[in-house]
């Protein structure tokens, strides 16, 4: 992703996994407020995923469809860092 010819985002992956890098919205001076990383997480397997962080004692969140077209569901590791696990609303069969 770029905006005036600079870039901000991108999508690294390869055969095993994905993630995306991005700049921090408004300012790039860390706030005081700073929550630190966000992981978002797009697993072949979504529910296969969920259920199995549950069965390690994770407390998971409710899978939700969101507006901008992913399923996704949250988890903060023993860490306090927030991962979002997601996949395109379209991409997924619910059973």
């Amino acid at each position: 992703m770029r905006r005036e010819d600079k870039l901000i985002g991108c999508m690294v992956y390869n055969e095993h996994t994905c993630f995306w890098l991005n700049e921090r919205e408004a300012t790039t001076v860390k706030p005081e407020d700073y929550e630190g990383i966000k992981l978002y997480w797009a697993p072949a397997d979504l529910f296969e995923v969920r259920d199995r962080l549950m069965k390690l004692g994770y407390e998971v969140s409710a899978i939700e469809d969101r507006d901008y077209g992913q399923s996704e569901f949250f988890i903060t590791d023993d860490d306090g860092h927030s991962h979002c696990f997601g996949v395109a609303t379209g991409s997924i069969i619910k059973s």
